[in-house]
């Protein structure tokens, strides 16, 4: 994340982002991060933007993932035993 910022700030661009992030008591959080670049003097660059919890979606989309290979798994073995 620190490298992403350090780039756009030399680059003077906006930046879109996801990380995730490991929490102290070891769960695990996933946000993302929009920000744009405001420069009011040359060299001398600030962002304003918004960090979004997407944890929830996130799981979502894995439990959606684990549900089409599971049901992609039963149509094999169905297949098979035909």
């Amino acid at each position: 994340m620190k490298q992403t910022i350090e780039r756009a700030s030399q680059d003077g661009k906006d930046f879109e982002h996801e990380y995730r992030l490991l929490m102290q008591d070891g769960s695990v959080k996933h946000v993302h991060v929009v920000a744009h670049a405001l420069s009011d003097e040359p060299g001398r660059v600030e962002f304003v933007g918004a960090v979004m919890d997407i944890t929830g979606r996130k799981r979502g989309e894995e439990a959606l993932r684990q549900a089409q290979a599971d049901l992609a798994h039963v149509n094999r073995v169905t297949t098979m035993g035909s």
